[in-house]
């Protein structure tokens, strides 16, 4: 029998929800996904922070690097501030295009933020279930790879 390839998430499921956040991952999951590919980052405190980017602007619309910005930090900004909804075809499928709504943008019910969580969050959630690849940067170097395994 011929093992088909698995399907893994990267960033989760981008066009439901704001890319790498805990909201992607479960939407991802929810959507048929058989795995999470997660792009990690490290926080100027040394915390591994799941981000694809070392930046911060593409989300957060913050001109910040992720090592310049400890865990707490990161996780008062607003992961979905510049997160725009998905246009619909006629057939009620994504077009891949970006409305002009912010539907993420700002407090969220019960004034919850949706953030760029660390991995030890992610792996609390989805470790016991799910497949996880983390995507580090080529660029790291032993120092950096240390702090995964400490």
């Amino acid at each position: 029998m011929k093992s088909r390839p698995l399907v893994y998430a990267l960033g989760g499921e981008s066009l439901a929800a704001p890319e790498d956040t805990v909201t992607a991952y479960w939407a991802a999951l929810g959507a048929g996904a058989e795995g999470l590919a997660i792009g990690v980052r490290i926080s100027k405190d040394r915390k591994i922070i799941c981000i694809s980017h070392d930046s911060l602007l593409a989300t957060t619309g913050k001109d910040l690097d992720v090592i310049t910005q400890t865990a707490k930090e990161i996780a008062k900004l607003d992961a979905g501030a510049t997160f725009r909804s998905t246009v619909l075809g006629a057939d009620n499928q994504p077009t891949g295009q970006r409305g002009k709504d912010l539907p993420w943008q700002g407090d969220l019910p019960k004034k919850r933020r949706i953030v760029h969580p660390t991995l030890v969050d992610v792996l609390g959630l989805f470790a016991r279930r799910t497949k996880i690849t983390l995507m580090c940067p080529q660029n790291w170097t032993g120092e950096n790879l240390d702090v995964l395994v400490t």
